[in-house]
């Protein structure tokens, strides 16, 4: 079983993915500090743009 670390890790990873997923589903008030706030400013979708770096 040469891969049993690598399962290990991806059990734990979909395991904290399902929390978190669970935790922003829920109604409540800690809700925004794991998800961030989901409430726009103008009225308009927010979105986050950013500039990559070039590539050298």
């Amino acid at each position: 079983m040469r891969n049993k670390p690598l399962m290990r890790l991806a059990v734990c990873l979909i395991g904290m993915a399902a929390l978190v997923l669970q935790s922003c589903a829920d109604g409540g008030t800690d809700r925004d500090r794991l998800c961030g706030s989901w409430t726009s400013v103008d009225g308009k979708p927010d979105v986050l743009v950013y500039k990559e770096r070039p590539t050298r």
